[in-house]
């Protein structure tokens, strides 16, 4: 759990370092600790370990590795930012069994879920 909240302020601060800070705000732009607090951090981490097994509990569906390998693929293939991305992986070490479980996961998790959960037809919807 340590290894994940370590990595996830990795990614969550590769992009802190690449958000604009608005022009009109003469407010230096805060460490990343002032917005997003260890706990938010650490809440981020659960919620995304909690998708992953609501996949396999609700779904029955186990994110495979080679659907990780997949979502990796795809986002190297088409992010927009490219050097961002190289930054997160280094931030992770270039480490792929941590890029996969600490970055790839999350997206790829989210992404089905919702992909099933719109799939649901409430049984009260359907014809009788």
């Amino acid at each position: 759990m340590e290894e994940r909240v370590s990595a996830q302020r990795a990614i969550e601060e590769v992009f802190w370092r690449h958000r604009i800070w608005p022009k009109e705000n003469s407010e230096p732009k805060p460490a990343l600790e002032a917005v997003m607090p260890e706990r938010v951090i650490r809440d981020r981490v659960v919620d995304d370990l909690r998708k992953s097994s609501a996949l396999e509990a609700l779904w029955q569906r186990s994110i495979t590795h080679g659907q990780l390998q997949a979502e990796m693929d795809r986002m190297a293939r088409m992010t927009r930012q490219p050097e961002v991305l190289a930054e997160i992986f280094s931030a992770l070490r270039d480490d792929p069994v941590l890029i996969a479980e600490c970055l790839a996961r999350p997206i790829l998790a989210d992404r089905l879920i919702r992909s099933w959960h719109a799939n649901l037809k409430p049984e009260w919807l359907l014809p009788r």
